[in-house]
């Protein structure tokens, strides 16, 4: 499972995380076969970085994600993604 931080332009336009350019890499990297979704569910005004509130309201949405995919490994992108992981660890 990989986790990001929010979606880009191209992922909030059609809703699916990792399809913008940079996605597009990292999918053709290590296989369009993993699960892929973003800390954050939708794109924060001018791309900026998600706010605590905003990755606090998305934080269970992406805890139900994790208990139903069931993860070996778990991958995280980025400071703001990287930042949930000793809670979703104590879960």
């Amino acid at each position: 499972m990989f986790i990001g931080e929010a979606p880009g332009e191209t992922e909030d336009k059609l809703g699916i995380p990792f399809i913008g350019k940079s996605g597009k890499l990292l999918r053709t990297a290590v296989g369009d076969d993993n699960y892929f979704t973003n800390a954050v569910k939708c794109r924060p005004p001018n791309n900026r970085k998600p706010l605590d509130d905003e990755v606090e309201a998305c934080f269970l949405y992406l805890k139900e994600e994790i208990d139903n995919i069931k993860p070996k490994v778990t991958v995280f992108i980025g400071k703001t993604a990287y930042s949930l992981h000793d809670r979703l660890l104590k879960l």
